[in-house]
């Protein structure tokens, strides 16, 4: 945080912390191990990148960047819905699905980016064609206005968890599911809806990482956010309102982290390490 410079490029790392945060919390205060954000966080990505690059480039931005923005929580939705309704109706381990799934959708847009979706006039190298102009978030304050959505989204998970009925089941279940059930709450569809709006929120991580930072689709847009978010989600006490400030924290961690690798030549996997130590402990 020396420079301006700097503190900018912190938030620009806090915004995905921070709204994939809130998506792993929704799903850990059912006890519901999503370990499939950074899947999640792919397809979102996708959702909003079929949008950009599909629909007319004289569309008004803000229109555009909220169709991309729907596009991006539905896919994020779906991608958590399927080990939700494998976990509902079957029993399934949702630590080992979410986690498989992460390699699926990663490879899929691997294979988007080689394949259907290569751009023609890239000569052969393999990337998505750059999204038009009115697909580009714009900048709030130097930075690009993500860091609202990440304030609203850690709103909206404060206000569900703690003020809404669908909120209140969600812990419910999380701290005992046989007295859910005993109170008559529908058990599966408590877990869909959770893992829905889990889903949906990693995927709009995905659309403000291809839209304000990539500028395009690549399969390693998740960039590990999906991993750290679990760690911030967990030291906060799956609390929305305390993840914002953990996830600011290590979004210095990993900024910092950069940052000593170019100057001091000390690797930057030392943050990593730094991480790991504070979860451990």
């Amino acid at each position: 945080i020396g420079t301006g410079l700097r503190v900018k490029q912190t938030i620009v790392k806090a915004v995905p912390l921070i709204i994939t945060s809130m998506g792993i919390i929704v799903a850990f205060k059912m006890k519901f191990w999503n370990i499939g954000a950074e899947g999640q966080i792919t397809m979102g990505a996708l959702g909003a990148s079929w949008v950009a690059l599909n629909l007319s480039p004289n569309l008004p931005q803000p229109v555009m960047l909220l169709l991309m923005m729907v596009g991006a929580a539905v896919c994020g939705g779906i991608w958590a819905f399927i080990p939700a309704i494998f976990k509902a109706k079957l029993g399934t381990n949702e630590t080992i699905f979410t986690l498989m799934m992460n390699y699926v959708a990663i490879k899929f847009v691997t294979y988007l980016q080689y394949g259907p979706w290569m751009d023609p006039a890239a000569n052969g190298f393999p990337k998505i064609a750059m999204f038009p102009d009115n697909a580009v978030m714009p900048k709030l304050g130097g930075v690009n206005i993500g860091w609202i959505l990440a304030i609203l989204a850690a709103a909206f998970v404060y206000f569900f968890m703690n003020y809404t009925k669908k909120g209140y089941e969600i812990t419910v279940v999380g701290e005992s599911i046989e007295t859910a059930r005993y109170a008559g709450m529908n058990i599966s569809r408590i877990i869909v809806v959770a893992m829905l709006i889990s889903g949906g929120l990693c995927g709009i991580t995905g659309m403000i990482q291809a839209s304000a930072i990539e500028k395009t689709l690549v399969y390693g847009i998740a960039n590990g956010y999906g991993f750290t978010a679990i760690i911030t989600a967990w030291l906060s006490k799956l609390n929305a309102g305390y993840a914002v400030a953990v996830c600011a924290v290590f979004a210095m961690l990993i900024q910092g982290g950069q940052y000593i690798q170019i100057a001091l030549g000390v690797p930057s996997a030392v943050s990593d390490i730094v991480q790991g130590l504070i979860l451990f402990f």
